[in-house]
């Protein structure tokens, strides 16, 4: 069993008790989650204390009642308390059926309408759901339809998280991919895989460090840009990367005019990409390759051609090879 806390911010104490003791306790121990759970009156959230004025617990989660009533402030505390605490995380019950004027300030509206649109994921400080307390702990609407943002939903991907199932993509190109990348956490999150990504310069890669200058997270898939401009030098760079992180994958872009020997600064990185070119492109080699550059390869096709090598494959791969 995963020990949790399992805290909720609302002044609804009945209703709330009810929906956990009648579903929401069932499904925390069916996902084979240790679960201590309690129930605090709104008025601790602002320092973010329990009854006895001590601190919340290291790395709870924390379901807070927006309050359509006080005019959202609970969504203001909220925001504060997670940069003061980035170990909790967050889910603001809020009703869709509020406008921007409702809220005492309206970039709170913003903000929990702009996480509304997000994936529902552990992996990000504060999430929304549009439905009460007692809804998202007991999976059903007061209509009697089922929740999507619920408990079981939010706790089925923050397990995987803790089991440590988090696809991590580190990609190394010196173009801004945002505008290609923006939508990759939903696609992945369609797939039913934890998705993480951080973008760096070409710069970065030679130090196996990020742009802040923090090393490649553990266990995470590096996708370079091979740039044949520069005779594929980051295909060399690799090569050494590969002794250096033996929990990194690596997935390295070429392109299909320029595979030949001639093109590579080192018949070494020629004869690394003519090799992994000949296996199966999947997640459980240590190294793959695609004859694409990284739009492409998100994009999943080349030049107007659908390729098999592409993102959404690769991580269909990922997922098959953990079970999931």
């Amino acid at each position: 069993m995963i020990p949790l806390d399992l805290i909720v911010y609302s002044n609804e104490f009945s209703n709330t008790k009810l929906s956990w003791d009648l579903k929401g306790s069932k499904i925390v121990r069916g996902l084979g989650i240790d679960a201590k759970f309690q129930i605090l009156p709104e008025i601790f959230l602002p320092e973010g204390k329990q009854e006895d004025q001590t601190p919340l617990s290291q790395d709870a989660i924390v379901l807070v009642h927006g309050n359509a009533t006080q005019r959202y402030q609970n969504i203001t505390h909220v925001r504060r308390l997670s940069e003061v605490r980035p170990d909790l995380r967050f889910i603001v019950s809020i009703d869709t059926g509020y406008g921007r004027s409702d809220y005492n300030d309206p970039e709170d509206y913003d903000y929990a309408r702009e996480l509304l649109e997000k994936p529902f994921t552990p992996l990000k400080p504060v999430t929304v759901t549009n439905h009460h307390p007692g809804a998202f702990l007991s999976g059903i609407s007061a209509t009697l339809t089922s929740v999507t943002r619920s408990l079981e939903n939010y706790l089925t991907k923050w397990k995987m998280m803790k089991q440590g199932h988090v696809f991590n993509l580190v990609i190394y190109y010196d173009r801004d991919l945002s505008d290609i990348t923006h939508d990759n956490e939903e696609r992945a999150d369609y797939l039913g895989v934890l998705y993480q990504e951080i973008q760096a310069g070409e710069h970065c890669l030679e130090s196996g460090s990020l742009e802040t200058n923090k090393p490649i997270p553990q266990n995470a898939v590096v996708l370079v840009h091979g740039n044949a401009t520069h005779r594929y030098n980051n295909i060399n760079i690799v090569r050494q990367l590969i002794n250096r992180r033996s929990d990194l994958h690596f997935i390295l872009t070429v392109d299909d005019s320029t595979v030949a020997e001639r093109y590579f600064r080192a018949e070494e990185d020629y004869t690394l990409i003519r090799t992994v070119l000949e296996e199966e492109f999947s997640a459980s080699q240590r190294v793959a390759v695609t004859i694409a550059n990284p739009l492409g390869f998100f994009r999943g096709n080349d030049v107007g051609r659908p390729i098999d090598c592409s993102f959404e494959n690769y991580l269909k791969s990922w997922k098959a090879l953990r079970g999931q």
